[in-house]
């Protein structure tokens, strides 16, 4: 395995702004960036500025480097890796690579939840069908569950920083 230079923390007073998480890639262009707003994290291999997909982790007790997909934050024990970097890895002499499955392709926690959000239930399958009930609409607010057959109002998801983000 080739050494992994990781170069030391960029102070606060210098060219990253505060609350951002890892180093900014300024100059992608906005569909290689996940979240707008949210800064992409560079390849942490020495003059690499391709955008990480993976992070790179040991376990030292257990002799294992772990591959995964790219972490939530920026750590400062991982190394962020690009595609190709992450495809070529391969574990030090005596030591165990892990693959973890989900890197490249997978949906991070934040686009899942939001499909999940968006997509309507099945209507369930009845041999006759139901007349629907006779009651006002739902507004938003309202806390009792949706009687079946019964419409409810579009679905919302909205994204809070939290204060360690």
């Amino acid at each position: 395995m080739d050494a992994l230079y990781r170069p030391p923390p960029v102070q606060r007073s210098e060219a990253v702004p505060a609350g951002s998480a890892g180093r900014s890639v300024g100059h992608l262009p906005p569909h290689l960036r996940r979240l707008q707003g949210v800064p992409a994290r560079e390849c942490s291999r020495t003059a690499c500025s391709r955008p990480a997909v993976s992070s790179l982790t040991f376990v030292y007790e257990d002799s294992t480097a772990v591959l995964g997909p790219l972490s939530r934050l920026s750590e400062p024990h991982a190394y962020d890796l690009c595609r190709e970097h992450a495809s070529r890895m391969t574990a030090p002499r005596g030591w165990e690579l892990l693959r973890v499955a989900g890197g490249v392709g997978a949906s991070d926690d934040l686009v899942a939840l939001a499909d999940a959000v968006a997509r309507r239930p099945e209507p369930e399958q009845t041999t006759a069908p139901q007349a629907a009930p006779s009651r006002p609409p739902r507004s938003s607010g309202d806390p009792r569950p949706a009687a079946p057959g019964e419409k409810t109002s579009a679905r919302h998801l909205h994204v809070v920083r939290s204060p360690h983000d």
